[in-house]
């Protein structure tokens, strides 16, 4: 993808701004936003030599908790070691939003953890289904930290960077495809005349005037074989900017501001692991022998499994994306949001204006007072907005765009 910063004289200012400057400015985000995380880690880096790991308020994953729970005198210790195991088991299952005592068939043969009764006991209930149901309330709470982790580096590592990219790759299209159509169909290049008539400014008259006759008829021999060629695709190259930018300004709202604010959401739910730790449970267990099955219940108390890191990894720890981090890109995309609304509103704006300038007469007189086919127009209008009225002056006084409507002078204000 190339972008050239000289501005052709077949464009004008809104479509050089459309596939040079906005393609430039998405494409320096798209780098920007591939490095802030890089940054931030080493900033979160140099910031934990100095700071403790509990100082830290980002999203971490959930760690392992283990039970100790107070078992019957008749237990032997392979009988504790399994019920503090099992127990442990639900407990972990709970926080990942799964109720482990809610599977099984008739016999529901899986440890299930809940909470403390709440007391006093609703007595409007007197059946006993019903007192258990408030004696019993499972503990599941729905915690999906690393998902939400996962998700969240995977939308700054690689999808932000990655659409804004594509943004700016789409942004190109529309001149990318204008330019090779006219160099398939043919017809006027009003950049290569406009170019030479301007380069023509700087000889004597006599030279200036002849200069800008063989252009005209240059430009006059291409109009007769179509007289709508350039014009039809020029406005081909409007339409498909503005249809461009309206398609990207909801790319942003929906695959990235959207996401943000969800991902913003999630991380602001995180929870802090240490108040899971410590908490007293019910976890009630069958077990089976012979053709019965007893159910145990047990008083648990559940800690977090302290894992020791190596020391070899301890210098290469991957932090998690903070809620700040997010916010700034929240603020990157308005940013994105608002520029793409401001030029879908330039862009339609401009389209309409020149399908006036090529349809109505009364701008076509406004450039000259010739009888001019649509191509003739198109090339005398952007020679006045990028060559100056000498240029027209010059190119309409030599006939051969258009037959005259009455007087050969222009009137240019």
């Amino acid at each position: 993808m190339s972008c050239s910063f000289r501005r052709s004289l077949a464009e004008d200012k809104i479509d050089h701004c459309h596939h040079t400057w906005s393609v430039l400015f998405l494409v320096c985000l798209a780098i920007l936003t591939w490095l802030l995380p890089l940054c931030y880690n080493i900033h979160s880096h140099n910031l934990s030599k100095s700071k403790p790991q509990e100082e830290f308020s980002g999203c971490r994953p959930m760690p392992k908790f283990r039970a100790k729970c107070w078992c019957p005198a008749q237990f032997t210790a392979s009988m504790v070691a399994y019920t503090q195991a099992a127990c442990g088991g639900a407990y972990n299952l709970a926080l990942q939003g799964i109720d482990p005592g809610s599977q099984g068939g008739e016999a529901k043969l899986f440890a299930g953890v809940y909470e403390p009764p709440k007391f006093p006991v609703d007595h409007s209930k007197t059946d006993f289904l019903s007192l258990e149901g408030q004696l019993k309330v499972p503990f599941v709470d729905n915690i999906k930290t690393q998902v939400k982790l996962d998700n969240a580096r995977h939308f700054i590592y690689v999808k932000t960077p990655f659409v804004l990219f594509l943004l700016a790759v789409c942004l190109k299209i529309p001149h990318v495809v204008w330019t090779l159509l006219s160099s398939l169909v043919g017809g006027i290049n009003i950049d290569q005349t406009l170019t030479s008539a301007k380069a023509g400014s700087r000889l004597d008259h006599e030279s200036r005037r002849q200069l800008y006759r063989d252009l005209a008829v240059a430009a006059a021999e291409n109009v007769r074989v179509c007289s709508w060629r350039a014009s039809l695709l020029y406005l081909l190259l409007k339409v498909l900017m503005c249809v461009t930018v309206i398609a990207e300004v909801f790319i942003v709202y929906d695959a990235l501001f959207s996401q943000a604010q969800s991902l913003d959401e999630d991380l602001s739910r995180c929870t802090d692991s240490s108040q899971y730790s410590g908490k007293l449970l019910f976890c009630d267990m069958p077990v089976r022998t012979l053709h019965q099955v007893h159910s145990f219940t047990f008083q648990c108390i559940f800690h977090a499994e302290q894992e020791e890191m190596p020391s070899s990894s301890k210098d290469h720890v991957v932090f998690s994306p903070s809620r700040g981090l997010i916010q700034l890109y929240e603020t990157i995309f308005l940013i994105v949001q608002t520029y793409l609304i401001v030029l879908t509103v330039v862009s339609v704006s401009s389209f309409l204006v020149w399908l006036i300038k090529l349809v109505s007469p009364c701008w076509k007189t406004a450039v000259s007072d010739l009888d001019l086919p649509l191509d003739a127009c198109l090339l005398l209008q952007k020679a006045y907005e990028n060559a100056g009225p000498e240029v027209v002056r010059g190119l309409s006084l030599s006939g051969a765009l258009g037959k005259s409507g009455g007087n050969e002078s222009i009137a240019l204000n």
